[in-house]
């Protein structure tokens, strides 16, 4: 397996997401890559059935994204999520049609905070000490580093699991404000 910086310099790293991952496995000579891709193909199919994979020799140069794609635009993504497990299926039952998927990934969930200007300014709060209370609450925050020899480590401040994970908590932050120097009890 190759670590995303030390591949080689004609391969074009795909985009990260969180329910991706990538294995790169250097082999000899083609009969040997050809064996290598059979042997993970089974491996994959007895053990890890319910995912979806692509198993194809690393080509020099950015790879095609997909041979074959089926691409839906429009505003509401239930119907376009349906009208991709549509075709999706379609193209499961058509023969010699391997490495079937849709890029919409996994469901996650969103907050969208509405920001109420003339509260916001009542208390001296800003758009940027929300965004930073919610980040501190959410994902965290990079709060430092801290150095071990030649490597730097972030040093992330972050809520506890059980408040990071509750949405319902939000409601509930108290909101720092820079400007004013003092901490906004929450408000609706």
């Amino acid at each position: 397996m190759a670590a995303r910086s030390a591949l080689p310099s004609p391969y074009s790293p795909e985009d990260r997401y969180a329910s991706y991952a990538q294995l790169i496995v250097e082999t000899d000579d083609k009969a040997t890559q050809r064996e290598r891709m059979a042997d993970v193909e089974r491996v994959l199919k007895r053990h890890h059935s319910d995912i979806d994979y692509k198993i194809a020799p690393l080509e020099v140069g950015p790879a095609p994204k997909a041979k074959l794609e089926a691409r839906f635009y429009g505003s509401d993504p239930e119907v376009l999520r349906q009208l991709g497990d549509q075709v999706e299926a379609m193209f499961r039952d058509t023969p010699h049609m391997t490495s079937v998927r849709t890029s919409w990934r996994n469901r996650v969930q969103a907050i969208k905070p509405v920001f109420m200007e003339d509260t916001a300014r009542r208390l001296g709060v800003t758009r940027d000490d929300l965004a930073s209370t919610l980040a501190l609450s959410t994902s965290g925050s990079q709060v430092g580093v801290y150095r071990d020899g030649s490597d730097l480590i972030p040093m992330v401040a972050r809520a506890i699991p059980e408040q990071r994970h509750d949405v319902d908590n939000l409601g509930s932050l108290n909101v720092w404000s820079a400007e004013q120097g003092h901490i906004s009890p929450p408000t609706r």
